[in-house]
């Protein structure tokens, strides 16, 4: 396979596992797979952006007083859209996560939002839980997504899961079967009661 010539020229024309989003999720299951000793294949990784990945301050300080660029990769809102829709709702930051973050940091309400975008995240509608497994229908095919934004804090064992079902057909370390595609397909949630 190759990859969009914005990116780099695959090394190989043969990869044994693609990881289609290389951000913590997918950077995991890299990793994982990197340091198994029993996997012998080769990967390839497409790294995209995530939610929480990363905030980006600029200041400049002129006349007016300082202003900053946020790229708030911080902050999401849980607000459905449609898939195509990245039109960015500037009241959302206005009305909202402005006075809210001027409340903790009083510095903020001396600072203007010059440059922001819009982006999805995982999220999934139906137990907001993460999806974990082979895809019944779609051969060689594994989900590691959907986590709602717990993806950061359950990348290293959702990583070593994946990794270990690409490994061996199975889970060796933890059992991580409740979080299997097959829930999805038959409209069985498994609900997380215990959120913080």
């Amino acid at each position: 396979m190759s990859l969009p010539g914005s990116f780099f020229a695959p090394l190989k024309t043969h990869y044994d596992v693609v990881i289609v989003g290389g951000a913590k999720i997918g950077s995991s299951v890299a990793w994982f797979l990197s340091n198994n000793t029993n996997f012998n294949g080769s990967k390839v990784i497409s790294v995209s952006l995530a939610t929480g990945e990363e905030i980006l301050c600029e200041t400049d300080v002129n006349a007016s007083g300082p202003r900053a660029a946020l790229t708030s990769r911080m902050a999401g809102i849980d607000i459905p859209f449609e898939a195509d829709d990245f039109i960015e709702d500037h009241t959302l930051w206005q009305d909202k996560m402005w006075p809210a973050i001027a409340k903790r940091i009083p510095q903020f309400e001396s600072i203007k939002l010059i440059n922001s975008w819009v982006g999805h995240y995982a999220y999934n509608t139906l137990d907001q839980n993460a999806i974990l497994g082979a895809h019944k229908q779609v051969e060689n095919f594994i989900f590691v997504n959907g986590f709602s934004g717990h993806g950061f804090q359950q990348a290293p064992t959702m990583g070593r899961g994946a990794a270990e079902l690409i490994t061996y057909g199975e889970y060796r370390t933890l059992d991580l079967t409740p979080f299997g595609y097959q829930r999805v397909a038959e409209h069985k949630p498994f609900t997380e009661h215990v959120v913080i």
